[in-house]
């Protein structure tokens, strides 16, 4: 029931913020994409972090080498 509340929700908080808000609606929008962007590299490297030793001992899948890239190509 939750997920489908969310979809429902986010468009009019979107349409409130930008049409109700005018300039600072905007501005409160860019300021979330811009922490959101922000966010990526911390969170990425602690996905990294987190999943990659447990597989790295249990023997996970190996990089491939490509054929084509192994000949100097």
């Amino acid at each position: 029931m939750a997920p489908q509340f969310a979809r429902m929700i986010g468009p009019l908080v979107l349409t409130t913020l930008l049409l109700g808000w005018g300039g600072p609606g905007w501005l409160v929008l860019g300021a979330s994409f811009l922490l959101a962007g922000l966010a990526m590299g911390p969170v990425t490297r602690y996905a990294q972090r987190a999943h990659a030793a447990p597989r790295a001992e249990a023997g996970g899948p190996r990089p491939v080498e490509c054929a084509v890239c192994a000949d100097g190509r």
